[in-house]
C-alpha cells in the first residue's frame, strides 16, 4: 500500500503534469464560457451540451493519461535506476503492480474529475430540473446523428466508452513504458498509436474494409470521440452488440497489456 501511494504521489506532483492539467482547465473554462453565452435554455440543451463536453474531455483525459503513464518505467530506465528497482526489498512484481495501480487510479481520477466538473457546469447554467427533463429527448433532435436513443442513454454510454478508452490508453502506456528506454520514446509511440487508431478506423470505413473498421472501432480514439465516430452506434455493428462488447474487449486487452508490461519490466528488456 505504501509503495502504491508513493507512486501515486510521485506521478501527480511532477511540475509538467500539474502544468498540463492546468492547461486543460483553462481550455475547459473557455469552452464553458462559449456554451453559457450561446445557451437558450430549451429542453434538452443541457443534456446535449454535457454529451458534447464528454467528447472534448475524453480527448483531454486521454492525452493526460499518456503523459502520466509513459514515464512510469521509462524515466527510471533513462536515469539508469532500473537496478535499484529490480533489487527493491518489495520485489519486482510488487513494484510493477503498484505502478499499474497508481497509473489507473490517476487516469480515472482525472477523467472523473472532468466529468464531475461538467455535471456541475450544466447544473449551474441549466439547472438540475431542466437537465434531467432533457435526458428523455431523442439524440437525433439535438446532435448530428441518426441515433434513436435518448440523450440520457447516449450520455451513459459515452461515459462507459470514455472510461474504457482511458483504461486502454493506460494499459498501452504502461506496457510501452516498460519496453522503452526513455519517456520521449514512450510518449511518441503512444501519441502516434492513439491517432493512428482513429485514422485506420476511418480508412476501413471509407475504403470498404469492414474487418479493419471493426477492429479499430475498439481503439481509444474512437471510443472517446462520440461526435467524430458514431458509425458503430448508428449502424448497430456486431448485431447491435457493439456497446456490450466494449467493456469485454477492454478488460481482456488491459489484462494482456498490464501482464505483458509487468513481465517485460521484470525481465529488463527494451524496445
Amino acid at each position: 500500500m505504501r509503495l502504491y501511494l508513493f507512486e501515486l504521489e510521485k506521478t501527480w506532483k511532477k511540475p509538467l503534469h500539474l502544468a498540463a492539467v492546468s492547461g486543460c482547465a483553462v481550455f475547459t473554462f473557455a469552452i464553458w464560457w462559449m456554451y453559457a453565452e450561446q445557451a437558450d435554455y430549451s429542453v434538452g440543451e443541457g443534456a446535449a451540451a454535457l454529451l458534447l463536453l464528454l467528447g472534448v474531455h475524453g480527448l483531454f483525459a486521454s492525452l493526460l493519461s499518456m503523459l502520466f503513464t509513459a514515464p512510469l518505467f521509462a524515466e527510471e530506465y533513462s536515469r539508469n535506476m532500473q537496478g535499484l528497482l529490480w533489487t527493491s526489498m518489495k520485489g519486482r512484481k510488487e513494484t510493477a503492480w503498484s505502478k499499474a495501480a497508481a497509473a489507473v487510479t490517476l487516469s480515472l481520477m482525472v477523467y472523473m474529475g472532468f466529468l464531475a466538473a461538467d455535471f456541475l457546469f450544466v447544473f449551474c447554467v441549466w439547472g438540475a430540473s431542466d437537465w434531467s427533463g432533457g435526458l428523455g429527448q431523442p439524440s437525433y433532435a439535438w446532435l448530428d446523428t441518426t441515433l434513436t436513443v435518448s440523450l440520457g442513454t447516449a450520455t451513459a454510454v459515452a461515459v462507459l466508452t470514455g472510461s474504457c478508452a482511458i483504461l486502454l490508453i493506460t494499459g498501452c502506456a504502461y506496457c510501452i513504458s516498460a519496453c522503452s528506454e526513455t519517456p520521449f520514446k514512450a510518449v511518441s509511440i503512444l501519441g502516434i498509436s492513439y491517432f493512428a487508431g482513429g485514422i485506420l478506423f476511418d480508412w476501413g470505413v471509407r475504403a470498404g474494409v469492414p474487418l479493419a473498421a471493426r477492429i479499430f472501432s475498439f481503439s481509444p480514439a474512437v471510443l472517446s470521440g462520440f461526435q467524430m465516430y458514431k458509425g458503430p452506434w448508428e449502424e448497430q455493428w456486431f448485431g447491435g452488440g457493439y456497446i456490450p462488447l466494449v467493456p469485454v474487449v477492454t478488460a481482456s486487452v488491459c489484462l494482456l497489456l498490464f501482464t505483458a508490461g509487468g513481465r517485460r519490466f521484470c525481465r529488463g528488456l527494451f524496445l
